[in-house]
């Protein structure tokens, strides 16, 4: 039996990578279903829509209701309605995103915005960024979804939203204020959702940065896998370690069935 209440899962380079599911990540998954044991999809990928997501967990066979996710698109959401609604906001982002912001009632404007709001975006050009940056430097509050600097696409690394915020960090020096993981803003909403314990949970995910700094930011217990952005190398040169480490979920199932996870 499992020690935890709980499961949150990284996606990109945990569960998935590319265009391939990780060896053993749906078995994992469909055995914490078939044990009526929550889980949550949880993603600093801003860029699809909840049912977007849902649709591509679906394609890759993996057991999911909208319980079962939550992004920083739905964290910028609640961020912004607590506290920007009815602002104007300048995205930096894809379909997800845009969708999250105009949720929060507020008013997408590229000229003098109260916010400028930076996630994961396969169009960011000079154009973009000089306007981002504009608006900062003028007085507009800075928000990044995520510190991800990269992630991980079949056997190569790819941007990620955390490179984009930061070159606007860079030119303005004027620091955002950061929603993913591992910030304590979406891993309290995650929780809230779904109606957990931090105690009572174990974060899965491949990045060491995001992922497994919940144990810092959230006193929450993690689990490594070797699967994505962190490497062993990075892993044994690193002073933050995780409650468990394997090379990737595949190595879980069986500690799962031990009842050590």
């Amino acid at each position: 039996m499992s020690q935890y209440k709980g499961y949150f899962f990284d996606i990109d380079g945990t569960i998935i990578r590319g265009e391939e599911a990780i060896d053993g990540a749906r078995e994992f998954l469909h055995m914490l279903q078939a044990n009526h044991l929550p889980f949550l999809y949880l993603t600093n990928n801003s860029s699809r829509k909840p049912q977007q997501l849902i649709s591509m967990l679906r394609d890759f066979h993996f057991p999911v209701q909208l319980e079962n996710i939550y992004t920083t698109s739905m964290a910028i959401t609640r961020y912004l309605t607590e506290h920007w609604r009815g602002a104007s906001v300048y995205v930096i982002g894809e379909d997800g995103l845009i969708e999250g912001v105009k949720k929060a009632g507020c008013v997408l404007k590229e000229q003098n915005p109260d916010v400028v709001v930076v996630g994961r975006d396969r169009g960011f050009n000079y154009e973009k960024l000089s306007t981002a940056c504009y608006a900062v430097a003028n007085g507009a509050t800075l928000i990044g979804t995520s510190r991800d600097r990269a992630y991980p696409v079949d056997d190569r690394f790819l941007p990620g939203s955390g490179a984009l915020v930061k070159a606007i960090e860079t030119a303005t020096r004027i620091n955002a204020f950061y929603i993913g993981k591992p910030e304590q803003t979406i891993m309290q909403y995650a929780l809230e959702y779904t109606g957990l314990e931090a105690e009572d949970v174990v974060m899965v995910g491949d990045n060491l940065e995001t992922d497994i700094m919940v144990s810092q930011t959230m006193s929450m217990d993690t689990w490594l896998v070797l699967s994505g952005v962190t490497n062993e190398r990075m892993a044994k040169e690193s002073s933050l370690q995780p409650t468990y480490q394997t090379n990737s979920i595949q190595d879980g199932v069986q500690l799962f069935k031990n009842g050590i996870l």
